[in-house]
């Protein structure tokens, strides 16, 4: 895929630290990678749809993956954004909008516009390929599956790709199981956790309640986010006043030093906080996923059904014996 960047430009605390809209030179990616935080400057044939709501940015990122639809996506601390390889249909940023499935997001397009890669010493990664789209060129370059299939299922690369097994240096010792196999135990396995429906969904319910609660953490980001507001503030002060009246300058960067680790220091647990609560957030929607399947199966499954497995499976185990648990996005083990 084309490379969505012209050049790279450090930032600090999100914003430039260097123009780049007038042909300036940019940072090579050698450079930027030195930097403690940088963007990337799109090259204008690239729109980016960022989506701050992580619950909200996984339903775009299914239907992506559910799709083939081709992009990158790099995860941010809040959410997700999306690289479409398109500049036509967008002709400005746009702040605050919502799209035809009802989901708020921000763009930014054109060669002025620029994606924070690296933020708070945290590189944010972003993928070429989705599940599906590997799987579609696996089978398109004619590569048979585990089970000797011409068609490879998003469900099968993603099981191998986060599967130590495939990582070299591990000598399985699991026995084999074949495809048919897992989907006959998987019907089994369903069909005896609908045998307690109603009481699985109440416990459900109550474990979102539980697990997924980030009133304590938005209490403790709103509290981080005055102590960078008011250490950028002061530090702001003491440059213009170290520009306007001579300083004693061993002092003076004593004072402002301690000013950037405070911002240091509450920048990352931000990001960490940010983190968990997406977590939280991404742990809440499986949930609704799967409560959801649970309240329409008001009878037994006879047939296998590949989205079904998805959304209600969170691990397969192999036993020694060659018999299959099922551990469910509950935490429920059959």
């Amino acid at each position: 895929m084309i490379e969505p960047f012209r050049g790279y430009v450090r930032t600090e605390n999100k914003r430039p630290c260097q123009k780049f809209g007038g042909g300036e030179k940019l940072l090579t990616p050698d450079q930027a990678s030195g930097c403690y935080e940088y963007a990337g400057v799109l090259n204008g044939e690239f729109t980016v749809k960022d989506m701050d709501d992580a619950a909200e940015a996984e339903k775009l990122h299914r239907l992506v993956v559910d799709k083939d639809i081709n992009c990158r996506v790099m995860k941010t601390t809040r959410g997700m954004q999306f690289f479409f390889k398109s500049s036509r249909w967008v002709r400005k940023n746009l702040t605050h909008e919502i799209d035809a499935l009802g989901l708020e997001f921000d763009t930014s397009t054109g060669r002025n516009a620029y994606c924070v890669l690296k933020f708070g010493g945290k590189q944010r990664d972003i993928s070429d390929m989705t599940f599906s789209a590997i799987a579609k060129r696996l089978t398109d370059d004619g590569v048979p599956t585990p089970a000797n299939k011409k068609v490879w299922q998003p469900a099968v690369v993603q099981s191998i790709l986060t599967n130590e097994k495939y990582k070299g240096g591990f000598k399985c010792g699991t026995p084999h199981v074949t495809e048919d196999e897992v989907k006959e135990a998987f019907l089994a396995a369903f069909n005896k956790l609908l045998d307690s429906r109603d009481e699985l969904i109440e416990n459900c319910r109550i474990a979102q309640g539980i697990l997924c609660d980030t009133a304590a953490i938005d209490t403790e980001l709103d509290e981080l986010r005055r102590e960078i507001e008011v250490v950028v503030e002061l530090s702001r002060k003491a440059i213009n006043e170290n520009a306007r009246v001579a300083q004693d300058q061993e002092a003076w960067t004593k004072r402002n030093n301690g000013y950037l680790e405070r911002h240091r220091i509450a920048s990352e647990r931000v990001g960490e906080l940010e983190d968990l609560k997406q977590e939280r957030s991404t742990k809440k929607l499986t949930l609704d996923a799967f409560i959801c399947e649970l309240e329409s199966r008001q009878l037994a499954v006879d047939e296998f059904d590949e989205r079904l497995f998805a959304v209600a499976v969170d691990i397969v185990k192999v036993r020694g014996d060659g018999q299959l648990a099922f551990r469910f996005k509950d935490g429920t083990e059959i």
